[in-house]
């Protein structure tokens, strides 16, 4: 963001001036910066945020409401792709019977 750089720039090259204690102050500027211009624009850009993505979010909504009507949560958490071993109260599987003539190890 320009604005961010150009006063972290000046703050740099204004208040700098050699002395230890302004030296010592310098790697917070930008920090200081971001968070005082971020606090003061952050409504403005989550409102833009929101208006602009509203959409996307009422067919995310819909579609997580479809599938949590059809499915019970273990079954959700398997369409999602989640490794078995984390979900609670999944049994395992049977293991299968071992086929006659089949080399045991």
């Amino acid at each position: 963001m320009g604005l961010v750089n150009e006063t972290v720039y000046a703050l740099n090259s204004e208040y700098n001036l050699g002395k230890d204690t302004a030296k010592s102050m310098m790697p917070y500027c930008r920090l200081a910066v971001e968070k005082y211009v971020f606090g003061k624009l952050y409504d403005q850009l989550f409102s833009m945020y929101r208006v602009k993505n509203e959409e996307d979010d009422a067919r995310y909504q819909l579609r997580k409401s479809r599938i949590q009507a059809k499915l019970n949560p273990q079954e959700i958490m398997l369409y999602l792709g989640i490794n078995k071993k984390f979900i609670l109260g999944l049994t395992p599987p049977p293991k299968k019977p071992a086929l006659l003539g089949s080399p045991t190890n």
